[in-house]
């Protein structure tokens, strides 16, 4: 009876914490981030995309491409070793992840 009145009680404070958390989320535009970073930005119909580069123009050019959950920005310290070896690497965001725009087109299947 007792294990009971204290799962109970966990799962009522988790659930307010849960609210409290989530009606308490700091609200940051895109556009915020983007007008205040260092990297560059493709405009296109859809949005902004952004990019960055590293190593010299002589480079093999590579383009590292991140997966769905994770940003650019995580491949930085992948993209200056590749580049201090010769290559030309370019980074990007896809559309909805990191600095790039949301997509403003319609989502179909």
């Amino acid at each position: 009876m007792v294990n009971w009145i204290i799962i109970s009680f966990l799962i009522v404070i988790g659930f307010f914490l849960m609210i409290f958390s989530l009606s308490n989320r700091e609200k940051i535009l895109i556009e915020d981030l983007q007008k205040d970073s260092e990297y560059e930005f493709f405009e296109s119909l859809d949005g902004a995309t952004y990019y960055t580069t590293y190593g010299s123009e002589e480079g093999c050019p590579l383009i590292l491409i991140h997966g769905l959950s994770i940003p650019s920005f995580y491949y930085k310290e992948t993209a200056e070793a590749l580049s201090s070896i010769g290559f030309k690497v370019y980074i990007y965001d896809h559309f909805g992840r990191g600095y790039s725009d949301r997509s403003k087109s319609d989502y179909n299947m």
